[in-house]
C-alpha cells in the first residue's frame, strides 16, 4: 500500500488543472478558449492557500496579492482569476466572503481527493 502515495500525488497533480476549472463553471462568465495544461505543484497550492486564509482571518489588505498568487499557483487564466469568486469578494474587501469561498475550495478537493483515493484503492483490488 505504501505504493499507492506516490501513484495519488501524481493523480492530485494532473487532476489540480481540470478542478480549478470545474470550479469556474458555475459563474455565468464565458468558458475562455482552451490552455495548455499547467503544471501544478500541489504543496506550493497549499502554501498559498494558508497564506490567504490567515490574511483573511486578520482582513488583511495583501490577501489581494495572496490571493493572486494563489491563482496563478493553481495555473488559472486570467479570466478564471478575475472571475472568480473570492477575487470578487476581495474587490468588494468582503474578507468573510472571500474565505468561506476558500474553506469551500478546501471542503470540494478533501471530497475530490477523497474520491480519488477510493477509486485508486478500487483500481488495485
Amino acid at each position: 500500500m505504501a505504493d499507492i502515495d506516490p501513484l495519488l500525488d501524481r493523480l492530485a497533480q494532473a487532476h489540480a488543472p481540470a478542478l480549478a476549472a470545474a470550479r469556474q463553471l458555475g459563474g455565468t462568465a464565458p468558458v475562455a478558449a482552451a490552455q495548455a495544461p499547467v503544471a501544478v505543484d500541489a504543496a506550493i497550492v497549499a502554501a498559498r492557500r494558508q497564506e490567504l486564509r490567515d490574511l483573511l482571518k486578520r482582513r488583511g489588505l495583501r490577501a489581494r496579492a495572496a490571493f493572486e498568487a494563489l491563482a496563478q499557483a493553481q495555473g488559472l487564466s486570467e479570466q478564471a482569476t478575475a472571475s472568480h469568486p473570492v477575487k470578487q469578494a476581495l474587490d468588494r474587501l468582503d474578507f468573510e466572503e472571500a474565505l468561506r469561498q476558500v474553506e469551500a475550495e478546501v471542503e470540494a478537493d478533501a471530497a475530490a481527493q477523497t474520491t480519488m483515493i477510493h477509486a485508486a484503492e478500487g483500481a488495485l483490488l
